[in-house]
């Protein structure tokens, strides 16, 4: 760690030391502790915790409430890998291609391939990588890379990318240029 990590490390520790004396003594003080109130007068705050103890609670009771159920995930949510974030709906290819869970609605892989930003061209004429941000990931690709969405790198030029996006009836084309700073 260098000196400044050093420095962070000492005051993040100082200040959970702090929060925890300071939350111990708001849970844990005194019923006869006073508490300024509104007005100057004075106020006593007090804190019940109760105690609980074996008696109180029926361990096994509660033991014989609880039930082993037969849970089959994929037959209960049939189409969605538990693993993809709910804020952007894709799909996954399988190794023929095809997507697996349904097909995305046009309209969204659409969007999504309009959105993504080329940040970089290198190579010669016969081969040549781009890099990508597509649904917030970065892919390094080639041309006829297929991406987990069905969108396709159709071709890549000195300063653009073109993607076959593939819609109900035909594949719609997008060009994609660099931006002009790191145009060569």
């Amino acid at each position: 760690m260098d000196r400044d990590q050093q420095i962070r490390a000492a005051v993040g520790a100082s200040l959970g030391v702090v929060l925890v004396i300071v939350l111990y003594t708001q849970v844990f003080r005194s019923p006869a502790t006073p508490g300024v109130g509104v007005g100057g007068g004075t106020t006593a705050a007090t804190l019940t915790v109760p105690e609980l103890t074996e008696s109180d609670v029926d361990v096994a009771r509660l033991m014989d409430n609880i039930k082993d159920v037969e849970f089959d995930y994929n037959e209960e949510n049939p189409g969605r890998d538990p693993m993809t974030s709910l804020a952007v709906r894709i799909g996954v290819v399988n190794k023929e291609g095809e997507l697996v869970g349904g097909p995305i609605p046009p309209a969204e892989l659409l969007y999504e391939a309009e959105r993504m930003k080329v940040t970089g061209i290198s190579g010669n004429n016969r081969n040549r990588v781009a890099i990508v941000t597509l649904l917030g990931d970065e892919y390094v690709v080639q041309a006829g890379h297929r991406f987990e969405v069905g969108i396709v790198v159709k071709r890549i030029t000195n300063n653009s990318v073109v993607l076959a996006v593939p819609m109900q009836d035909e594949d719609i084309e997008l060009t994609h240029n660099l931006p002009e700073m790191l145009t060569p």
